[in-house]
């Protein structure tokens, strides 16, 4: 493997036990170039809490095209939608992108 990777692999790693520590939700999202894919976790469980993406029947009925800007506000509302559903309101957002 090379150095540049070990180094993502290391901070990936550190950033996921930190929130580990603290006990949130962890906010995890995919971008392919058609669709968004974006999932709350607990870190506690290791378990998907909620999750939303843009290939879902209800939102391909709304929204043609899921692979641009406004496909990605409506989704992440939808997530925060679904979130509030089941009484989630707080989550942190990991600060390491992968690109």
């Amino acid at each position: 493997m090379s150095q540049k990777k070990v180094a993502r692999l290391r901070r990936a790693s550190r950033t996921r036990n930190r929130i580990r520590r603290q006990g949130v939700l962890r906010l995890c999202v995919f971008k392919s170039p058609r669709h968004f894919y974006a999932q709350i976790i607990d870190q506690n469980v290791g378990q998907v809490v909620v999750s939303a993406s843009t290939i879902e029947p209800d939102f391909k009925k709304q929204y043609a095209n899921g692979g641009n800007i406004d496909a990605a506000v409506k989704l992440g509302a939808r997530l925060a939608d679904k979130a509030r559903a089941v009484s989630y309101t707080h989550l942190t957002l990991p600060t390491i992108l992968l690109v």
